[in-house]
């Protein structure tokens, strides 16, 4: 007598990249006034910061056939 089972194996890897990109940007601008009596400085900074995060999966699934007899 001859028996014989068959199956199948499925295998499903998912990986997940994450990339986070920070990019700060200053700017600072003086401006200065004069008169005879009187001196004004005037001193403006300006920051900036974006932050950019972008996520990739890759999902690999694979099958596999088997039989014992």
């Amino acid at each position: 007598m001859l028996v014989a089972l068959i199956g199948i194996s499925k295998t499903t890897i998912a990986t997940t990249t994450a990339t986070t990109t920070t990019s700060t940007s200053m700017t600072t601008t003086t401006s200065t006034s004069m008169t005879t009596t009187t001196t004004s400085t005037t001193t403006t900074t300006t920051t900036s910061t974006t932050t950019t995060t972008s996520m990739t999966t890759t999902t690999t699934t694979s099958r596999a056939i088997f039989a014992f007899l």
